[in-house]
């Protein structure tokens, strides 16, 4: 050090000696939150079912709902995507609910907590040549214990007018999810009254249910509908009886079956499925719902318990559907439309979801 900078050495040590301090440093300027992305041109429809079963155990799947002892929900809505152009996304989310777990997927991808799918590419154009869908002795089968495996059959929840989807060297014309978790509680109660068969149905959610509620009955070689409209929020309605077994397995008994078909397919375009996604849904859905002697291939063949005899089918309202799943996309698409339907079976005695 320099002679000459002993006079500025000193005269800084006087100014700390006085009790001043040197002016601070500019402090860096934070930096911006990154802007969500702006919605993209494409849709996203789901649909999906949930089993509630007398003393409010619940289930939920795309084609075979897995029947436990516990009063667990097993999750496995189908994701179609619908885009004017071909595009890529960087990510698709399916989140289970809280302390839940995404079980099974399909395109293959990490499971747990929740499922990511990363660069998830779409094409509209109509050509599409699905992956061989996974046997019992492939992944994700493999690594499910004994569980049911329902990717090995998802081949009837596909359509032609959804993109094609591809990811991880995998394509297919949906994404699809299955999980477990106990945080979902439907929003209608149904209450036997008395021994005519009448059965109160309340709706305990603030929320509109969307489309028709059907109740049926089936024995093994009959089935009854009935198609009422669904109570209005925080109201209820009482449900008629339907005939009695031995009515119903009378030579020439008409069967209400196209009556509850129709009322299923319009409820699904109601909230936003296209013809071809509805059908698929009935394909998926309509034998086990509404055949009297059961699933004709899928659905409730590898379940531990029949089809209850009586039950009620219904729509989640959109505000409930988190509670299957909450989903996220980036980027994210213009509107998300899902219909999650209850097949609620209906308590020997008392009330039940």
């Amino acid at each position: 050090m320099t002679m000459r900078a002993l006079p500025s050495l000193s005269v800084l040590a006087l100014a700390y000696a006085c009790g001043a301090s040197p002016s601070p440093s500019p402090s860096p300027s934070p930096s911006p939150s990154p802007s969500p992305s702006p919605p993209a041109d494409y849709e996203v429809h789901e649909w999906g079912l949930v089993r509630a079963e007398a003393g409010d155990a619940l289930r939920v799947g795309a084609i075979a709902p897995v029947v436990d002892t516990m009063p667990l929900v097993v999750l496995k809505p189908v994701l179609y995507f619908h885009a004017s152009t071909a595009m890529t996304l960087s990510s698709v989310v399916a989140s289970a609910p809280p302390g839940g777990a995404i079980v099974e997927t399909w395109p293959l991808v990490p499971s747990g907590a929740r499922a990511t799918w990363s660069s998830v590419a779409l094409d509209p154009s109509g050509a599409c040549t699905p992956s061989p869908l996974p046997t019992l002795t492939d992944p994700p089968c493999t690594a499910l214990g004994g569980d049911l495996c329902e990717a090995a059959g998802l081949a009837v929840a596909r359509t032609t007018d959804a993109a094609c989807v591809s990811t991880g060297g995998t394509t297919e014309r949906f994404l699809f999810y299955r999980g477990r978790a106990t945080t979902l509680t439907p929003p209608l109660r149904f209450e036997r009254l008395g021994t005519h068969g009448e059965v109160r149905v309340t709706n305990e959610s603030d929320a509109p249910i969307p489309g028709r509620l059907i109740r049926i009955y089936a024995s093994v070689s009959a089935m009854q509908a009935l198609v009422v409209d669904p109570p209005a929020p925080h109201a209820e309605i009482v449900v008629p009886p339907l005939p009695p077994e031995a009515a119903l397995d009378l030579p020439g008994t008409a069967p209400s079956r196209p009556d509850a078909d129709t009322a299923l397919l319009v409820s699904l375009g109601a909230l936003g499925m296209t013809d071809e996604e509805a059908r698929a849904f009935s394909r998926a859905w309509s034998d086990t719902l509404f055949a009297p002697s059961g699933p004709s291939g899928l659905a409730l063949e590898a379940l531990s318990a029949p089809a209850p005899s009586e039950s009620f089918l219904y729509f989640l309202p959109e505000s409930a559907t988190d509670g299957v799943a909450t989903l996220a996309f980036d980027p994210p698409p213009r509107a998300v439309r899902r219909a999650i339907a209850v097949w609620s079976a209906l308590a020997a005695t008392g009330a039940s979801h």
